[in-house]
C-alpha cells in the first residue's frame, strides 16, 4: 500500500511548478498588453513621405512620434510634431514645426514671421518666405489653436495655406522625438 501512495505522489506536480507555470504566464500577458499599450498609446514609428521639413526631415527617413509627452505636459514653440490631416476618406500624417502657440498673433511680413509683433529670430537658417499666405493678415490664434510651418518655408503645406490652416490640439498627434535612420534625436534640432 505504501508503494501505491509512492505511485501517486510521483505523479503530482509539485506546488513550486505550477506556481512558477501560473508567474510566468501573468509575465507573458503583461509583456503583451504593455507592448500593445506602448505602440497604440506612447509611440509610434512613422516614414517621412513629404518635403514639408527638409532639410531637417528628408524623404523616407524613419521618426518615432512621442505620443505620451503631450498628455502630460505643453506643446512648445520650435517642437517637431506630427500632425493628422483628414482628406477625402484618407488620413494623411505630416511633420511640421510649432512656431504660434495659443493666443499669439502671428503675421508674415517682408518674408519675416513675427509673433505679439516682435520679429522671430531663429537660430537655423531659412528661406526668406516668399508667400504668406493666410499669414499676410494677422492670425489671433484661438485656444488650443497652433500655427505650424514647414523647414522648407517655401516649399511645403503648413499653417498659411488654407488646407492646413491653424491646427487645433487634437490634431497632433505627437512629438517628433528620434530620427531613426539616420539616428538623430529631433529635440536637439531647436530653431530658437
Amino acid at each position: 500500500m505504501s508503494r501505491q501512495i509512492d505511485l501517486l505522489n510521483e505523479k503530482r506536480v509539485p506546488k513550486r511548478t505550477i506556481f512558477s507555470i501560473i508567474i510566468y504566464v501573468i509575465e507573458i500577458v503583461i509583456v503583451i498588453l504593455l507592448a500593445y499599450a506602448i505602440t497604440r498609446y506612447g509611440f509610434v514609428n512613422m516614414e517621412i513621405t513629404d518635403e514639408n521639413m527638409l532639410p531637417t526631415l528628408e524623404i523616407n527617413d524613419e521618426i518615432i512620434v512621442d505620443k505620451i509627452s503631450y498628455k502630460v505636459g505643453k506643446v512648445k514653440r520650435s517642437d517637431v510634431v506630427v500632425i493628422s490631416e483628414k482628406s477625402s476618406n484618407h488620413t494623411y500624417y505630416t511633420a511640421l514645426r510649432v512656431l504660434g502657440l495659443p493666443g499669439e498673433k502671428i503675421v508674415i511680413k517682408d518674408g519675416d514671421v513675427y509673433i505679439d509683433g516682435k520679429k522671430v529670430k531663429e537660430k537655423l537658417e531659412f528661406e526668406e518666405i516668399k508667400a504668406a499666405g493666410l499669414a499676410q493678415n494677422e492670425i489671433t490664434l484661438g485656444k488650443n489653436e497652433y500655427f505650424l510651418l514647414g523647414d522648407n518655408r517655401n516649399n511645403c503645406l503648413d499653417s498659411r495655406n488654407e488646407t492646413v490652416g491653424t491646427v487645433k490640439r487634437s490634431d497632433i498627434l505627437g512629438k517628433a522625438f528620434i530620427k531613426r535612420k539616420p539616428f538623430a534625436f529631433v529635440g536637439s534640432i531647436d530653431n530658437f
